[in-house]
């Protein structure tokens, strides 16, 4: 999907991972916005690269319980 409510302000990396530093709007759940994110590069590179189908599965939803997305929700509301 399409999130335009999401704003990419900065994006970096190596060469096995990245960084986003991405601008949230208060409605929504750093979780949600997560697993938005992680699906669909998931998504497009199961896409893009064939062979990865058969390692890669859709990537775990977080747990609302984890205490740091806990602590950071607390402090939104």
């Amino acid at each position: 999907e399409y999130y335009p409510e999401l704003e990419f302000k900065e994006c970096n990396g190596d060469k096995d991972h990245i960084h986003l530093l991405v601008s949230i709007p208060p409605k929504m759940k750093v979780s949600q916005v997560v697993s938005t994110i992680k699906s669909n590069t998931a998504r497009k590179l199961k896409e893009t690269f064939k062979f990865l189908k058969e390692f890669i599965d859709e990537p775990p939803q977080y747990d609302q319980n984890d205490t740091l997305f806990r602590q950071y929700e607390s402090m939104r509301t």
